[in-house]
This record gives C-alpha cells, structure tokens and sequence, in this order.
C-alpha cells in the first residue's frame, strides 16, 4: 500500500549509551534525505571478461540531512545536542504504525542561507554511526 510523507517525524530517543526512548518529535522536518546507504561496488573485472564484474562492497553510511524551518529556541535547544551520540528515528505516520527507521548518531544543526521571498531554514544533520534499522 502506498502512503505519503504526511505525518513524517524526527524523533531523538535519548544518549545512545542508554535504551533508546522516543517520546516527542525533537523538531518539525519539511524535508529527509535517503535514510539507508548504498554499498560501494568492487571491481572484480578480469582480462577475460566481457563485461565489467562488480560485488557490493562495504555500504556507505550517509549522514541523515532534514530541513526545517528557523526557530531561535528549538536552534538553541539543538545546538546543545551537538557532538554527543543519540539515537534518532523517522517515524512514517503519526504513531510510527507505517515504519520507524532509528540509528545512532551524531547531530550538528545550521542556518542555511536564503533568497528574497523565503523562509528562513535550518539543516539539521545527523552522522549515522549505526546501520539503520526499520521496524
């Protein structure tokens, strides 16, 4: 069944060491980035082949990147987050009942630039430092 990406959330589930606990979203998210890597391709082409011959290799861990839109406070509340590893999941749907992607990681936050006419935006990014997990 197809869905949309209304009522997309970013939670933080707390200090990675821990058990991770998500309770409300940490800010509201107009855009994601790909939530899963792809693996880099090994050539194992020999002088015989036709045809290139690659195997996946180790996958590429991406950091997570959301949009958001400019908000002092939550920036401020953010910033504090920044170096420490937490877990952090998207939740599809309201409850998380269409998937819940969750990995450990670092956060850093940023005010983008911006044109006449538009609002003001921040990107928060989060270095994965755990493969992503869907449930």
């Amino acid at each position: 069944m197809a869905s949309t990406t209304k009522d997309t959330y970013l939670y933080d589930g707390g200090v990675a060491s821990g058990t991770a606990t998500y309770t409300t979203p940490l800010v509201p998210i107009k855009d994601y980035s790909d939530l899963d890597g792809t693996p880099n391709m090994v050539d194992i082409t020999t002088l015989s082949d036709a045809v290139v011959q690659q195997l996946p290799g180790v996958k590429s861990a991406g950091a997570w990147e959301f949009t958001c839109n400019f908000d002092k406070a939550l920036y401020t509340a953010l910033k504090l987050l920044e170096g420490a590893e937490h877990w952090y999941a998207v939740w599809f749907g309201a409850t998380g009942a269409e998937g819940k992607v969750s990995c450990k990681g670092r956060l850093s936050v940023a005010i983008v630039g911006a044109g006449v006419d538009a609002a003001r935006e921040m990107k928060v990014t989060i270095a994965r430092s755990s493969d992503p997990v869907l449930a």
